[in-house]
């Protein structure tokens, strides 16, 4: 009988998920099989999201946000042009990141004076 991914362990394949971008694992496992949803879902899965242009709005209806439980937030980062779409991210959810541990955000000098 051929191996099988699910057969992996689930503790291995959310340590393998943790290396992983959130909106690319949620892309790439969201509907592979029951198995990968249910990992997905797992209460013990930590997102790391890396806040994109034009992505902060998931208000808008096939926002990236949209597969992506807020609480899983572990780590958030925004890159040197994308400060404003982390604040509007964080404004309107700041509340259901219970997971939060680390944000980054990187600004350029000329921005800073």
């Amino acid at each position: 009988m051929p191996a099988k991914a699910e057969s992996l362990p689930s503790e291995i394949w959310l340590d393998i998920f943790q290396y992983l971008e959130g909106h690319d694992l949620i892309q790439a496992f969201s509907r592979l099989n029951l198995f990968f949803t249910s990992l997905l879902c797992s209460s013990h899965l930590r997102l790391n999201i890396r806040i994109k242009q034009n992505e902060s709005n998931r208000r808008l209806p096939m926002s990236p946000w949209s597969k992506i439980r807020l609480s899983q937030i572990s780590s958030l980062a925004a890159g040197q042009r994308k400060a404003n779409c982390l604040i509007q991210f964080l404004r309107w959810n700041a509340a259901s990141l219970l997971g939060l541990r680390s944000l980054s955000v990187y600004l350029r000098k000329s921005k800073l004076d």
